[in-house]
Protein backbone atom coordinates (compact mmCIF):
# COMPACT_ATOMS: atom_id res chain seq x y z
CA UNK A 1 0.00 0.00 0.00
CA UNK A 2 1.26 3.49 -0.83
CA UNK A 3 2.10 5.99 1.91
CA UNK A 4 -0.70 8.39 0.85
CA UNK A 5 -3.29 5.68 1.04
CA UNK A 6 -2.11 4.68 4.54
CA UNK A 7 -2.42 8.26 5.72
CA UNK A 8 -5.92 8.49 4.24
CA UNK A 9 -7.01 5.31 6.01
CA UNK A 10 -5.65 6.60 9.33
CA UNK A 11 -7.60 9.85 8.97
CA UNK A 12 -10.81 7.98 8.16
CA UNK A 13 -10.27 5.67 11.14
CA UNK A 14 -9.58 8.60 13.48
CA UNK A 15 -12.67 10.40 12.25
CA UNK A 16 -14.75 7.29 12.88
CA UNK A 17 -13.43 7.03 16.45
CA UNK A 18 -14.23 10.71 17.08
CA UNK A 19 -17.77 10.38 15.69
CA UNK A 20 -18.29 7.26 17.74
CA UNK A 21 -17.15 9.03 20.86
CA UNK A 22 -19.49 11.91 20.16
CA UNK A 23 -22.41 9.52 19.72
CA UNK A 24 -21.62 7.85 23.03
CA UNK A 25 -21.37 11.25 24.73
CA UNK A 26 -24.70 12.35 23.25
CA UNK A 27 -26.29 9.10 24.39
CA UNK A 28 -25.00 9.67 27.92
CA UNK A 29 -26.34 13.22 27.91
CA UNK A 30 -29.71 12.00 26.65
CA UNK A 31 -29.82 9.32 29.37
CA UNK A 32 -28.96 11.87 32.06
CA UNK A 33 -31.58 14.33 30.80
CA UNK A 34 -34.13 11.54 30.76
CA UNK A 35 -33.24 10.59 34.31
CA UNK A 36 -33.70 14.18 35.52
CA UNK A 37 -36.96 14.43 33.58
CA UNK A 38 -35.63 17.31 31.47
CA UNK A 39 -36.60 19.79 34.16
CA UNK A 40 -34.50 22.85 34.91
CA UNK A 41 -32.90 22.92 38.32
CA UNK A 42 -35.34 24.24 40.91
CA UNK A 43 -34.55 27.00 43.39
CA UNK A 44 -34.21 25.54 46.90
CA UNK A 45 -35.75 27.62 49.70
CA UNK A 46 -35.17 25.25 52.62
CA UNK A 47 -33.82 21.88 53.67
CA UNK A 48 -35.55 19.35 55.92
CA UNK A 49 -33.13 16.77 57.31
CA UNK A 50 -30.90 17.54 54.35
CA UNK A 51 -33.71 17.04 51.81
CA UNK A 52 -34.17 20.11 49.56
CA UNK A 53 -37.49 21.93 49.54
CA UNK A 54 -37.94 23.57 46.16
CA UNK A 55 -39.67 26.88 45.72
CA UNK A 56 -42.33 25.17 43.63
CA UNK A 57 -43.34 22.66 46.29
CA UNK A 58 -43.11 25.25 49.07
CA UNK A 59 -45.45 27.56 47.17
CA UNK A 60 -47.86 24.65 46.74
CA UNK A 61 -47.97 24.07 50.52
CA UNK A 62 -48.15 27.83 51.05
CA UNK A 63 -51.28 27.92 48.90
CA UNK A 64 -52.90 25.23 50.99
CA UNK A 65 -52.29 27.19 54.21
CA UNK A 66 -53.39 30.52 52.75
CA UNK A 67 -57.14 30.40 53.41
CA UNK A 68 -56.70 29.18 57.00
CA UNK A 69 -54.43 32.11 57.85
CA UNK A 70 -56.81 34.60 56.22
CA UNK A 71 -59.70 33.26 58.30
CA UNK A 72 -57.57 33.37 61.47
CA UNK A 73 -56.65 37.04 61.03
CA UNK A 74 -60.19 38.00 60.01
CA UNK A 75 -61.52 36.30 63.14
CA UNK A 76 -58.87 37.50 65.60
CA UNK A 77 -58.20 41.00 64.25
CA UNK A 78 -61.35 41.87 62.23
CA UNK A 79 -59.14 42.74 59.26
CA UNK A 80 -60.09 43.50 55.70
CA UNK A 81 -58.11 41.51 53.13
CA UNK A 82 -56.63 43.92 50.62
CA UNK A 83 -53.32 44.41 48.78
CA UNK A 84 -51.47 45.28 51.98
CA UNK A 85 -52.94 42.48 54.08
CA UNK A 86 -49.98 40.09 53.96
CA UNK A 87 -47.39 42.72 54.93
CA UNK A 88 -49.34 44.52 57.69
CA UNK A 89 -48.44 43.74 61.30
CA UNK A 90 -51.04 42.60 63.82
CA UNK A 91 -49.70 42.33 67.37
CA UNK A 92 -46.18 42.33 65.94
CA UNK A 93 -46.75 39.53 63.42
CA UNK A 94 -47.65 39.72 59.75
CA UNK A 95 -49.97 37.24 58.02
CA UNK A 96 -47.11 36.48 55.60
CA UNK A 97 -44.83 35.40 58.44
CA UNK A 98 -47.63 33.27 59.87
CA UNK A 99 -48.51 31.51 56.63
CA UNK A 100 -44.85 30.83 55.82
CA UNK A 101 -44.25 29.38 59.27
CA UNK A 102 -47.30 27.13 58.90
CA UNK A 103 -46.22 26.07 55.42
CA UNK A 104 -42.74 25.26 56.70
CA UNK A 105 -44.23 23.09 59.46
CA UNK A 106 -46.47 21.32 56.95
CA UNK A 107 -43.73 20.68 54.44
CA UNK A 108 -41.47 19.45 57.26
CA UNK A 109 -44.07 16.87 58.28
CA UNK A 110 -44.51 15.80 54.66
CA UNK A 111 -40.74 15.41 54.15
CA UNK A 112 -40.38 13.46 57.40
CA UNK A 113 -43.12 11.05 56.25
CA UNK A 114 -41.55 10.60 52.83
CA UNK A 115 -38.08 10.05 54.25
CA UNK A 116 -39.46 7.54 56.72
CA UNK A 117 -41.24 5.68 53.92
CA UNK A 118 -38.04 5.66 51.87
CA UNK A 119 -36.07 4.17 54.78
CA UNK A 120 -38.74 1.50 55.18
CA UNK A 121 -38.43 0.58 51.50
CA UNK A 122 -41.98 1.65 50.68
CA UNK A 123 -40.98 4.29 48.12
CA UNK A 124 -37.84 4.68 46.01
CA UNK A 125 -37.26 8.42 46.18
CA UNK A 126 -38.47 10.91 48.82
CA UNK A 127 -37.45 13.98 46.81
CA UNK A 128 -39.82 16.33 45.03
CA UNK A 129 -38.42 15.19 41.70
CA UNK A 130 -39.04 11.62 42.75
CA UNK A 131 -42.69 12.38 43.47
CA UNK A 132 -43.13 14.16 40.14
CA UNK A 133 -41.69 11.12 38.38
CA UNK A 134 -44.13 8.88 40.28
CA UNK A 135 -46.98 11.14 39.18
CA UNK A 136 -45.95 10.79 35.55
CA UNK A 137 -45.79 7.02 35.92
CA UNK A 138 -49.24 6.94 37.49
CA UNK A 139 -50.70 9.17 34.78
CA UNK A 140 -49.12 6.96 32.09
CA UNK A 141 -50.60 3.87 33.76
CA UNK A 142 -54.05 5.45 33.85
CA UNK A 143 -53.83 6.57 30.22
CA UNK A 144 -52.85 3.04 29.19
CA UNK A 145 -55.72 1.54 31.19
CA UNK A 146 -58.24 3.95 29.68
CA UNK A 147 -56.98 3.21 26.18
CA UNK A 148 -57.48 -0.50 26.85
CA UNK A 149 -61.02 0.10 28.14
CA UNK A 150 -60.12 -0.83 31.72
CA UNK A 151 -61.71 0.89 34.74
CA UNK A 152 -59.81 3.77 36.32
CA UNK A 153 -60.85 4.96 39.77
CA UNK A 154 -60.50 8.65 40.49
CA UNK A 155 -59.29 11.20 37.93
CA UNK A 156 -58.10 10.06 34.53
CA UNK A 157 -55.05 12.27 35.01
CA UNK A 158 -53.61 13.74 38.21
CA UNK A 159 -52.32 17.24 38.69
CA UNK A 160 -49.71 17.73 41.39
CA UNK A 161 -52.08 18.83 44.16
CA UNK A 162 -54.40 15.84 43.81
CA UNK A 163 -51.55 13.40 43.31
CA UNK A 164 -49.70 14.48 46.45
CA UNK A 165 -52.74 13.68 48.59
CA UNK A 166 -53.35 10.40 46.76
CA UNK A 167 -49.73 9.26 46.90
CA UNK A 168 -49.04 10.21 50.52
CA UNK A 169 -52.36 8.78 51.66
CA UNK A 170 -51.69 5.43 49.99
CA UNK A 171 -48.11 5.43 51.26
CA UNK A 172 -49.20 6.20 54.83
CA UNK A 173 -51.39 3.09 55.04
CA UNK A 174 -48.45 0.85 54.21
CA UNK A 175 -46.12 2.87 56.43
CA UNK A 176 -48.36 2.39 59.48
CA UNK A 177 -48.51 -1.35 58.91
CA UNK A 178 -44.73 -1.60 58.65
CA UNK A 179 -44.08 0.51 61.73
CA UNK A 180 -46.66 -1.50 63.67
CA UNK A 181 -44.34 -4.49 63.29
CA UNK A 182 -41.24 -2.63 64.50
CA UNK A 183 -40.94 0.68 66.34
CA UNK A 184 -44.67 0.97 67.02
CA UNK A 185 -45.28 -2.64 68.02
CA UNK A 186 -47.47 -2.89 71.15
CA UNK A 187 -47.63 -5.53 73.85
CA UNK A 188 -50.86 -6.97 75.21
CA UNK A 189 -50.41 -4.92 78.39
CA UNK A 190 -50.03 -1.72 76.36
CA UNK A 191 -53.24 -2.51 74.47
CA UNK A 192 -55.09 -3.16 77.73
CA UNK A 193 -53.93 0.18 79.11
CA UNK A 194 -55.08 1.90 75.95
CA UNK A 195 -58.45 0.17 76.20
CA UNK A 196 -58.89 1.57 79.71
CA UNK A 197 -58.00 5.03 78.43
CA UNK A 198 -60.60 5.03 75.64
CA UNK A 199 -63.34 2.67 76.83
CA UNK A 200 -65.50 5.49 78.22
CA UNK A 201 -65.48 7.24 74.87
CA UNK A 202 -65.61 4.29 72.47
CA UNK A 203 -66.79 1.14 74.22
CA UNK A 204 -69.44 2.31 76.61
CA UNK A 205 -72.68 0.32 76.31
CA UNK A 206 -75.93 2.18 76.63
CA UNK A 207 -77.69 1.55 79.90
CA UNK A 208 -81.43 1.32 80.36
CA UNK A 209 -83.55 4.18 81.59
CA UNK A 210 -87.32 4.09 81.98
CA UNK A 211 -89.09 7.42 81.89
CA UNK A 212 -92.47 9.07 81.65
CA UNK A 213 -92.79 10.85 78.32
CA UNK A 214 -95.37 13.62 78.69
CA UNK A 215 -96.01 15.31 75.38
CA UNK A 216 -98.21 17.97 73.83
CA UNK A 217 -98.67 17.58 70.06
CA UNK A 218 -99.03 20.67 67.90
CA UNK A 219 -99.15 18.99 64.48
CA UNK A 220 -102.36 17.17 63.57
CA UNK A 221 -102.61 15.11 60.39
CA UNK A 222 -99.35 16.61 59.21
CA UNK A 223 -100.55 20.21 59.61
CA UNK A 224 -98.97 22.49 62.20
CA UNK A 225 -101.42 24.75 64.00
CA UNK A 226 -100.01 27.95 65.52
CA UNK A 227 -102.72 28.30 68.15
CA UNK A 228 -102.44 24.67 69.18
CA UNK A 229 -98.66 25.06 69.39
CA UNK A 230 -99.06 27.88 71.91
CA UNK A 231 -101.58 25.80 73.88
CA UNK A 232 -99.21 22.80 73.84
CA UNK A 233 -96.30 24.86 75.18
CA UNK A 234 -98.50 26.38 77.90
CA UNK A 235 -99.96 23.01 78.97
CA UNK A 236 -96.57 21.37 79.24
CA UNK A 237 -95.23 24.37 81.13
CA UNK A 238 -97.98 23.90 83.74
CA UNK A 239 -97.08 20.21 84.12
CA UNK A 240 -93.43 21.05 84.68
CA UNK A 241 -94.40 23.70 87.25
CA UNK A 242 -96.46 21.11 89.16
CA UNK A 243 -93.51 18.72 89.18
CA UNK A 244 -91.18 21.48 90.33
CA UNK A 245 -93.60 22.25 93.17
CA UNK A 246 -93.13 18.70 94.46
CA UNK A 247 -96.06 16.83 92.92
CA UNK A 248 -95.24 13.12 92.49
CA UNK A 249 -94.67 12.07 88.90
CA UNK A 250 -96.39 8.66 89.16
CA UNK A 251 -99.89 9.86 90.16
CA UNK A 252 -99.63 12.78 87.73
CA UNK A 253 -98.73 10.35 84.95
CA UNK A 254 -101.72 8.14 85.83
CA UNK A 255 -104.00 11.17 85.80
CA UNK A 256 -102.76 12.27 82.38
CA UNK A 257 -103.05 8.72 81.08
CA UNK A 258 -106.72 8.55 82.05
CA UNK A 259 -107.40 11.95 80.44
CA UNK A 260 -105.66 10.84 77.27
CA UNK A 261 -107.70 7.64 77.08
CA UNK A 262 -110.92 9.58 77.65
CA UNK A 263 -110.25 12.38 75.13
CA UNK A 264 -108.40 10.35 72.50
CA UNK A 265 -106.24 12.14 69.95
CA UNK A 266 -107.92 15.47 70.61
CA UNK A 267 -106.30 15.69 74.04
CA UNK A 268 -103.70 18.44 74.42
CA UNK A 269 -101.51 16.24 76.64
CA UNK A 270 -100.43 12.66 76.05
CA UNK A 271 -98.64 10.37 78.49
CA UNK A 272 -96.65 7.22 77.79
CA UNK A 273 -93.94 5.23 79.49
CA UNK A 274 -90.85 4.87 77.28
CA UNK A 275 -87.50 3.10 77.50
CA UNK A 276 -84.03 4.37 76.64
CA UNK A 277 -81.67 1.47 75.84
CA UNK A 278 -79.21 0.23 73.21
CA UNK A 279 -82.05 -0.22 70.71
CA UNK A 280 -83.53 3.28 71.07
CA UNK A 281 -80.41 5.31 71.92
CA UNK A 282 -79.55 6.03 68.28
CA UNK A 283 -83.04 7.39 67.63
CA UNK A 284 -82.85 9.80 70.57
CA UNK A 285 -79.30 10.79 69.65
CA UNK A 286 -80.41 11.82 66.15
CA UNK A 287 -83.79 13.39 66.89
CA UNK A 288 -83.48 14.79 70.43
CA UNK A 289 -79.80 15.21 71.44
CA UNK A 290 -80.61 16.99 74.75
CA UNK A 291 -82.85 14.08 75.80
CA UNK A 292 -80.12 11.61 74.80
CA UNK A 293 -77.59 13.44 76.97
CA UNK A 294 -79.99 13.40 79.93
CA UNK A 295 -80.86 9.71 79.69
CA UNK A 296 -77.41 8.37 78.72
CA UNK A 297 -75.94 9.43 82.07
CA UNK A 298 -78.20 7.07 84.08
CA UNK A 299 -79.99 9.92 85.92
CA UNK A 300 -81.61 9.48 89.33
CA UNK A 301 -85.31 8.62 89.59
CA UNK A 302 -87.46 11.74 89.66
CA UNK A 303 -85.10 13.75 87.43
CA UNK A 304 -87.14 16.11 85.26
CA UNK A 305 -85.77 17.09 81.88
CA UNK A 306 -86.30 20.37 80.02
CA UNK A 307 -89.25 20.97 77.73
CA UNK A 308 -88.06 19.94 74.26
CA UNK A 309 -89.41 20.74 70.82
CA UNK A 310 -89.60 17.37 69.07
CA UNK A 311 -89.93 18.82 65.57
CA UNK A 312 -89.69 15.41 63.87
CA UNK A 313 -92.96 14.34 65.55
CA UNK A 314 -94.59 17.76 65.86
CA UNK A 315 -94.81 17.89 69.65
CA UNK A 316 -93.36 19.39 72.79
CA UNK A 317 -92.03 16.79 75.17
CA UNK A 318 -91.05 16.47 78.82
CA UNK A 319 -89.25 13.45 80.30
CA UNK A 320 -89.44 12.38 83.95
CA UNK A 321 -87.04 9.59 84.95
CA UNK A 322 -88.53 6.50 86.62
CA UNK A 323 -85.32 4.49 87.07
CA UNK A 324 -81.95 3.74 85.45
CA UNK A 325 -79.38 0.99 85.17
CA UNK A 326 -75.82 1.64 83.99
CA UNK A 327 -74.80 -0.17 80.83
CA UNK A 328 -71.12 -1.05 81.36
CA UNK A 329 -68.60 -1.47 78.54
CA UNK A 330 -67.80 -3.80 75.65
CA UNK A 331 -65.06 -6.17 76.82
CA UNK A 332 -61.39 -5.92 75.90
CA UNK A 333 -61.19 -9.24 74.04
CA UNK A 334 -64.16 -8.54 71.82
CA UNK A 335 -62.89 -5.01 71.16
CA UNK A 336 -59.20 -5.86 70.73
CA UNK A 337 -58.99 -5.20 66.97
CA UNK A 338 -60.58 -1.77 67.37
CA UNK A 339 -58.34 -1.03 70.35
CA UNK A 340 -55.23 -2.00 68.35
CA UNK A 341 -56.24 0.18 65.39
CA UNK A 342 -57.01 3.17 67.62
CA UNK A 343 -53.77 2.70 69.54
CA UNK A 344 -51.79 2.49 66.29
CA UNK A 345 -53.33 5.73 65.02
CA UNK A 346 -52.44 7.40 68.32
CA UNK A 347 -48.83 6.24 68.60
CA UNK A 348 -48.25 6.80 64.88
CA UNK A 349 -49.33 10.43 65.15
CA UNK A 350 -47.16 10.90 68.24
CA UNK A 351 -44.17 9.26 66.51
CA UNK A 352 -44.46 11.46 63.41
CA UNK A 353 -44.95 14.56 65.58
CA UNK A 354 -41.78 13.70 67.50
CA UNK A 355 -39.75 13.16 64.31
CA UNK A 356 -41.07 16.41 62.85
CA UNK A 357 -40.18 18.42 65.98
CA UNK A 358 -36.69 16.91 65.98
CA UNK A 359 -36.12 17.44 62.24
CA UNK A 360 -33.34 19.80 61.20
CA UNK A 361 -35.02 22.66 59.34
CA UNK A 362 -32.79 25.13 57.55
CA UNK A 363 -34.18 27.98 55.46
CA UNK A 364 -32.15 29.47 52.63
CA UNK A 365 -32.29 33.06 53.86
CA UNK A 366 -32.42 35.17 50.72
CA UNK A 367 -34.69 32.81 48.76
CA UNK A 368 -37.00 31.99 51.67
CA UNK A 369 -37.35 35.63 52.71
CA UNK A 370 -38.04 36.62 49.12
CA UNK A 371 -41.24 34.56 48.89
CA UNK A 372 -44.32 36.79 49.15
CA UNK A 373 -48.07 36.60 48.58
CA UNK A 374 -50.48 39.04 47.02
Amino acid sequence: MMVGEKRKSAVVLATAYILGGLLILLACVAWFVGRTDARPEQAVVAEIEGEPVTEEEFRWVLGRERSGVIEQFKRDHKVVVDKTFWQREYDGVTPLETVKRRALDSVARMKVLLQLAERQGIIEDASYEGLLLEMERENARRAKALAAGLPVYGPSRFDWSDFADFYIGRMTIELKDKLAETVLAMTEDRLKRHYEEIKEELFRLEGETRFYAISAPYRIDGVEDGERKREAASALGEIRARLAAGEAAGPLFDELGKETAKAGESSVLHAAEERFDAASARYYYKTLPPLYELLADAPKPGTVGPILDDEANGRYMLAVVIGSEAGGYAGFEESKDKVRQHALETVYAEYVDKLTKEARIVTIGRLYEGITLE
